[in-house]
């Protein structure tokens, strides 16, 4: 007689601590399969109970379902899983996926379908959804054959893959706390405690530096180099292209001994070319030799160099006596090439707090590196461009450009959402608005903090507070915009957001320009048809399609407030135009759906209206309801025009 598969084994137990009958639809819901294989399930373990020895029958009821009938705490006591119904396991997809790719990934296994469908109860269109989300969130290729599914991608690719796959191992964890210990199942005890202590050798050694913000990326790319290492693979490299570029020999040393450690404590054997392979990883993680670090490169110096000019002809602020800026730039920008030289990606954790705290910032270095991606024939993502990002809004706080203010109510949230939706409308754009508790205000050091603006009433602060309704008011605003001024507004300051200037807008936004469309669905027709507008007038060069979907690709342009924001660079425009298009729905772009498409096209002579342009357009944009305003009146003006 036939055994009973996995799924059959949980069927079985599953009826046993039953009493009552279940229906074929909540059996094949709970063991994740189609009522057609279910009823083959029942009809298989019908015929395996009747050649058992025991006296146990399956009794099926119409409209009832089916249970087991006789001896079944026999049945009962085969098992090493009680089953509770509260306690059935089921996996979550997004589990069941990690366990997956662990097997493609780290085990290098082929895999089946019915292995799979056997091991999780589940039907052949869910493995391969299963399947299909695996490749597109740890970027890898599988190839499926009559023998089985496995992995079938360049060693780069493969690696690159381990890396997504190890983050998202880390999501819900704390790298710090618990690291070493989350690897223990994906490389074992001995690997993972053996990087772990070079890492903090690496980071505490005098003669080196390791930016606390590269020791989780260096942790992991050291365990996956020595992994794939100790299954025989290895990079292929471009022969000496590191040594032409740096000028010292003590990063050499340091890998060839971390590899000579290894091969004593982990027995595998590595060549040549195995150390220069983890020397480029080591310095695209950011460590570097104290020496090194004042032999600068005088091609990254001039590189640096122009990106800060091109950061103050576009924010119109002086950035180029910030010798603090300059140096955290020459330490950034070596390892960050060699990231982009060898698709290396460094993730920021903070992108989105980021683009959204600091929009202006953000979009200012991306057109300030144009010229200079050109130069070096590289594209920055938006991890790296937001790295930078830091770097600059830091020094404009330096500068004393923009207010720190503090929204403070019980929670934190709710509240507080509240007053920064409606604040955030009268003030500067370079201002910061953040929310807090109060325990958090209390424990906190506001030494950096310029206002506060309180649900609750606040005791013995030595700074400018108002104090507003839970449900903020119009007379809560005049006190905020009062105090403000009162405090912070001279005569240079006088940027005011409450209302949209639409006369203003009208300078940027031509109504040639402004198209209102129906019958486009995504996000391809949106932009080609933009950019088709744009050739016809002679406005942009033949590049200008390519850069903009390349661009697309390397980055999120899209907001919540359900706006997409394209662009160019510089080089690729002949005149400056900002083409709005207006959707009458909402379409999918990237991260958000989107109800309007602003391509913004700025040639390089108007370079120095940045700043204005892109300041008058986020005024627009900053809340959905703003957006909604600003589409309506664009509407109407392009009626009017016609």
């Amino acid at each position: 007689m036939q055994q009973l598969n996995e799924r059959q084994q949980q069927l079985l137990n599953m009826l046993a601590w039953k009493k009552d009958f279940m229906s074929l639809e909540e059996l094949a819901r709970k063991t994740h399969c189609s009522k057609r294989t279910m009823y083959d399930d029942l009809k298989q373990l019908g015929k395996w109970l009747n050649s058992q020895d025991f006296f146990v029958a399956l009794e099926r009821k119409r409209r009832k379902g089916v249970k087991l009938l006789g001896e079944v705490n026999r049945i009962r006591g085969l098992s090493n899983l009680d089953y509770q119904e509260s306690e059935m396991l089921e996996l979550l997809p997004e589990t069941r996926q990690m366990e997956i790719s662990q097997m493609l990934l780290l085990d290098e296994e082929v895999i089946t379908y019915q292995r799979l469908m056997d091991k999780y109860f589940i039907s052949s269109t869910s493995i391969k959804k299963d399947l299909e989300k695996i490749q597109r969130n740890f970027q890898i290729h599988l190839l499926s054959t009559k023998h089985g599914t496995y992995v079938k991608d360049s060693e780069e690719n493969i690696r690159r893959s381990l890396f997504l796959l190890c983050l998202a191992q880390l999501k819900n964890d704390d790298f710090e706390e618990q690291g070493e210990t989350i690897f223990y199942t994906f490389f074992g005890e001995k690997m993972s405690k053996f990087v772990f202590q070079k890492v903090f050798e690496i980071s505490s050694a005098g003669e080196l530096t390791l930016p606390s913000q590269y020791v989780k990326s260096l942790a992991i790319h050291l365990l996956i180099f020595l992994h794939r290492l100790e299954k025989g693979y290895s990079l292929e490299i471009e022969k000496d292209f590191l040594f032409e570029q740096i000028k010292s020999i003590e990063i050499y040393y340091l890998a060839n001994k971390l590899l000579e450690d290894g091969s004593d404590v982990l027995g595998f054997s590595f060549s040549k070319e195995d150390v220069e392979g983890l020397v480029k990883l080591i310095v695209s993680q950011g460590v570097r030799t104290k020496a090194t670090i004042d032999e600068r490169d005088r091609r990254i110096e001039n590189i640096v160099e122009q990106l800060m000019e091109n950061m103050s002809e576009i924010l119109q602020i002086d950035f180029l006596k910030d010798k603090t800026l300059k140096k955290h730039l020459l330490l950034h920008f070596m390892p960050m090439l060699y990231r982009l030289n060898t698709g290396i990606r460094l993730k920021n954790p903070l992108l989105e707090e980021i683009k959204e705290q600091y929009m202006l910032t953000f979009d200012a270095v991306r057109y300030a590196l144009d010229d200079i991606e050109s130069r070096l024939q590289l594209t920055l993502n938006d991890d790296e461009i937001s790295f930078l990002t830091v770097y600059f809004q830091v020094s404009m706080e330096k500068k004393d450009f923009g207010k720190k203010i503090l929204i403070v109510c019980p929670t934190g949230i709710g509240t507080s959402e509240l007053v920064i939706n409606k604040i955030r409308k009268m003030l500067p754009q370079k201002d910061i608005v953040e929310t807090t508790t109060v325990r958090q205000l209390e424990m906190n050091d506001l030494s950096q903090i310029d206002f506060i603006i309180s649900s609750v009433k606040l005791e013995a602060i030595d700074k400018p507070i108002v104090q507003v309704s839970p449900l903020i008011t119009q007379e809560d605003l005049r006190n905020i915009s009062t105090l403000y001024s009162e405090n912070f507004f001279s005569n240079h300051e006088n940027e005011r957001t409450n209302d949209i200037d639409f006369k203003k807008l009208e300078e940027i936004f031509d109504t040639n320009a402004i198209y209102v469309k129906n019958n486009l669905k995504e996000k391809n027709e949106c932009l080609n048809f933009l950019i088709d507008q744009l050739e016809k007038s002679q406005k942009v060069n033949s590049a200008f399609r390519q850069d903009v979907f390349e661009r697309e690709s390397f980055g999120n342009t899209s907001l919540a407030t359900g706006v997409a924001l394209p662009h160019a660079t510089p080089k690729n425009v002949h005149i400056s135009q900002i083409s709005l298009l207006i959707l009458d729905k909402e379409i999918q772009w990237s991260e958000y759906k989107v109800q309007a498409v602003i391509l913004i096209g700025i040639a390089e002579k108007d370079r120095g209206k940045i700043k204005e342009i892109l300041s008058e357009i986020y005024k627009v944009i900053s809340t959905k309801e703003r957006v909604k305003t600003f589409l309506t009146e664009m509407k109407k003006r392009k009626t009017l025009k016609q």
